[in-house]
């Protein structure tokens, strides 16, 4: 009731003060409460460890009166020693030293606890104070930012004795002090009202607050109006550009425009065609050609002729790549080229991927050299996934030119795989034991066992009723079957000691010697021990090979090619033979691809070899191919072996992986590759006939027509379109082609002497194909010079697959009827 009102502008500001004051106490009021918890809990902390220590030093006490209890009971009295007793005594000295040792462990253990004990109290004692020390820094911190020093006293209610005094008389304040009363003495001056200091301090805080609102207020708008400012320059420029791009085209229109008095002459063409010549003058001028914007604006294919000067029958053509062959060719044909590569302005588009080409921006009479979304047959994924839809189109068995392959981004083709796997494991333990091998019992009945169920029909299944519960392999069987081969603990090993090994390549540790998969743990059996068991087996075998086209293939090991499905040339390509290094290979990130690796390859000069076949599509739906009749086969550096899957030079072909060996310079193979002459004259001085053009060259073409045939209506069609595939093949012991991939913009470098030479034929013969035959008349198209290429297959009529062949399942599903 004694203090003043102030202004209403000067009660508002002191409001808000108080109000932001009160916050900051409950805020230290809360921090105040967390600390006292904290102690809290460290109190009990030492109750408990105190009581721990009590407790230790009964159990102690207890032990020492029960060890001198044992020692007064056991001590003999002072008779006369008699031999008899003498053993007794040795028998008790034992005990005593027993006794002396527990009480002289538990005194030691007594006395290691308590010091623990007293440094855990010292080590927290020392935490407490350098937190308190923290807290105090912050506080006060806290306290002079906010002015708390000054207005904490003034906040606050005065304190009952402070009250007591001032309204009680002086004889009783006094008494109350305990000091005599000496009225003699004059009073003391009562201390002046502060009224004006208090109301300065307010006016003072609450003017702060005010400022640092408008203060924040300000930058906020300095931020904005700078923002503004750029975006205002930024246009400023853009606009400045334009209007300097406007002047150069008119200044350039003016200086290219063709003055009829000045013809140009002999000399200056020569000159001209001696500056094309050099190469560096030509990037100048093809970089030069490329800025200007002139070139942009030209969009008509006549007003371009009539600007370069062209009559109206002359071609023009774009290449975007490096491939100098297509150039000199289409120039031999008098053809302009045109330097602007996105120039709409062009009769034939050569480029490297289809992503430089806009499909919606094409008129009907343009060429080009590829289709859009043609990765149905390029990637490994598409390719295994619509070689199963060859059913609608041919009826041929799949498996009978391409390996067993399976796509693990599906979690069913990945089951379906590890199936497979224990399949394959349990045929090649048959295999192994028919040539000789040492095999254990165990393993030979249930790889038996496995074989004769995966020769069952699904009739003799459902005859059986236990189709649902029904499992190639079991667990068990796997467990027998996979005995002797590497396990998770021991991959594990490995991996750590090959990260030691590149940690520290200077010590040369000793190799371990790995374990041999078919190494035998138990009773082995050899075929000549049980003619009986040899029978049954050699029936099996002649079964699964009658049934299955691929056994042959599969081989004694069981190896399988692990392919990244978005990389190319032998790029993260790695061969297992074991579940478990290929299941954790799998746990990496990305799609990945399994393929069965071909065990029996056809060998020449004991290497490894593919072959890469060019094949030309003229168009998808109705469906065109061009087969060119010459290929080259790409060799492994060294032999081939099957005991090092690690090693890249023998198991891959690929140029770009089999150049970084040191033998590439010293092999028999010159640059590990060969004409497709040279092989066939090979075959013919082995076998004595052509087996090149008899059965292999054919048996190739068929292979692209049914992979062509699959996707022929999943890529899109365009007329006028053409697009050049590599076709990966391999071959086995029996002459036998396999596809193993298709590629899309196949490599055409001049990587060794053959591909130079069949490069510079394959790009040639690709221009006659869309050039020369693709522009003549239906009566002169017989008579065109195609080069090596041969049209391998012309549909008479469109495709077009129901919709509900895609995913379709055939196979028949229903329960036994019962009687």
């Amino acid at each position: 009731n004694s203090t003043k009102r102030c202004n209403s502008t000067e009660n508002i500001a002191i409001k808000q003060k108080g109000n932001y004051h009160l916050r900051n106490i409950e805020l230290l009021k809360s921090l105040a409460q967390r600390n006292s918890e904290k102690l809290k809990k460290q109190e009990e902390e030492k109750q408990k460890l105190e009581e721990t220590r009590q407790r230790l030093a009964k159990i102690v006490r207890k032990r020492a009166k029960q060890a001198k209890l044992a020692k007064e009971t056991t001590e003999p009295q002072e008779p006369q020693e008699t031999p008899q007793e003498k053993p007794q005594e040795t028998q008790e000295e034992p005990e005593d030293s027993q006794k002396k040792q527990l009480s002289s462990y538990f005194r030691s253990r007594y006395h290691t606890l308590l010091k623990a004990i007293q440094e855990n109290n010292r080590t927290k004692q020392q935490q407490k104070e350098n937190e308190e020390k923290k807290k105090a820094i912050k506080e006060k911190k806290l306290k002079d930012e906010l002015g708390l020093n000054k207005i904490s006293s003034k906040l606050y209610a005065p304190t009952v004795s402070s009250l007591v005094y001032s309204q009680s008389p002086p004889e009783e304040v006094a008494q109350l002090k305990g000091i005599k009363y000496n009225p003699e003495l004059p009073p003391k001056p009562k201390p002046k009202p502060e009224t004006e200091e208090p109301k300065t301090n307010k006016k003072e805080a609450a003017e702060k607050i005010v400022r640092r609102a408008q203060e924040h207020i300000m930058k906020l708008a300095q931020k904005k109006a700078e923002e503004a400012k750029r975006e205002a320059e930024a246009k400023e420029r853009e606009a400045k550009l334009k209007a300097a791009l406007r002047e150069t085209v008119l200044n350039t229109i003016k200086q290219t425009e063709p003055k009829p008095e000045e013809p140009k002459t002999e000399e200056l063409e020569e000159e001209t065609k001696v500056k094309v010549r050099k190469p560096d003058e030509k990037v100048l001028q093809r970089l030069t050609q490329s800025k200007k914007p002139n070139s942009y604006t030209i969009s008509d294919m006549a007003k371009f002729k009539k600007r370069h000067k062209l009559e109206e029958d002359t071609k023009v053509f774009i290449c975007t790549s490096s491939r100098k062959d297509i150039c000199k060719a289409l120039k031999k044909r008098n053809w302009y080229e045109n330097p602007d590569k996105n120039s709409p302005c062009f009769d034939l588009k050569w480029t490297l991927s289809y992503k430089e080409i806009d499909f919606g921006a094409l008129e009907e009479n343009q060429v080009c050299n590829h289709f859009s979304k043609s990765g149905a047959i390029t990637t490994k994924s598409g390719l295994s996934n619509n070689l199963k839809n060859l059913v609608w189109f041919s009826n041929v068995d799949i498996d009978t030119f391409y390996p067993r392959c399976f796509d693990c981004s599906d979690p069913s083709e990945k089951e379906d795989f590890i199936t497979e796997f224990k399949a394959i494991s349990a045929e090649s333990i048959l295999k192994r034991f028919l040539d000789g091998e040492e095999v254990t019992e165990a393993k030979l009945k249930v790889a038996l066992r496995i074989c004769k169920r995966r020769l069952k029909d699904i009739d003799e299944l459902i005859d059986e009723g236990k189709l649902d519960t029904w499992e190639l392999v079991k667990k068990k069987e796997w467990e027998v079957l996979s005995e002797g081969c590497i396990t998770e603990e021991q991959l594990r090993l490995k991996k750590f000691d090959e990260r030691l090994e590149k940690v520290d390549k200077k010590k040369k540790k000793p190799k371990k010697k790995k374990k041999n998969p078919n190494q035998v743990l138990k009773e082995e059996v050899k075929p000549q021990e049980d003619h009986n068991k040899f029978e049954e087996v050699k029936e099996v075998f002649e079964q699964l090979k009658e049934r299955f086209p691929q056994f042959s293939l599969n081989g004694k090991s069981n190896i399988w090619i692990i392919k990244p499905a978005g990389l190319s040339r032998g790029r993260g390509i790695t061969c297992f033979n074991t579940l478990v290094e290929i299941m954790d290979l799998l746990q990496k990130e990305g799609k990945w691809v399994i393929q069965k690796y071909i065990e029996n390859p056809l060998l020449v000069l004991k290497k490894k070899f593919d072959i890469r076949q060019w094949v030309l599509v003229g168009g998808w739906n109705p469906l065109t191919v061009w087969f060119y009749e010459r290929c080259y086969l790409r060799f492994g550096v060294e032999d081939y072996e099957v005991g090092n899957l690690q090693n890249k030079f023998v198991h891959l072909t690929n140029n770009s992986v089999v150049k970084n060996s040191e033998q590439f310079y010293t092999t028999e193979i010159e640059g590990s590759m060969w004409h497709s002459e040279e092989f066939a004259e090979l075959l013919r001085e082995k076998e004595g006939r052509d087996v090149w053009e008899e059965t292999i060259k054919p048996r190739m073409k068929q292979i692209v027509k049914w992979s062509l045939e699959c996707v022929q209506d999943l890529v899109h069609h365009r007329d006028n379109s053409y697009e050049l595939y590599g076709y990966d093949f391999m071959i086995d012991e029996n002459y036998n082609p396999w596809l193993i991939e298709v590629n899309s913009s196949p490599a055409l470098d001049y990587s060794t002497s053959v591909t130079k030479t069949l490069v510079k034929q394959v790009l040639e013969d690709t221009v006659k194909v869309m050039v020369d035959y693709h522009y003549s008349s239906d009566k002169k198209k017989k008579h065109v010079d195609i080069g090596n290429y041969s049209l391998l297959h012309r549909a008479k009529r469109v495709v077009d697959r129901p919709i509900q062949s895609m995913g379709l399942s055939l196979v028949c599903e229903g329960k036994a009827i019962r009687k």
